[in-house]
């Protein structure tokens, strides 16, 4: 299990469960040019849900 922590305040949030097996993988681009990103953006305050421990 992972202790999860609200980024901004250090709340203790929940702790959720972790796969057996993970893979490194490099690059955020498969062959079908399909993407990944990560943004420091929080989102839409209309969009919230308050029983989820990740944002």
């Amino acid at each position: 299990m992972l202790d999860i922590y609200e980024w901004d305040t250090g709340i203790y949030l929940g702790k959720i469960e972790q796969a057996r097996q993970t893979y490194n993988v490099i690059g955020n681009i498969n062959e079908y040019q399909v993407t990944i990103g990560e943004t420091t953006f929080g989102g839409r305050p209309e969009l919230v849900d308050s029983v989820g421990i990740i944002d």
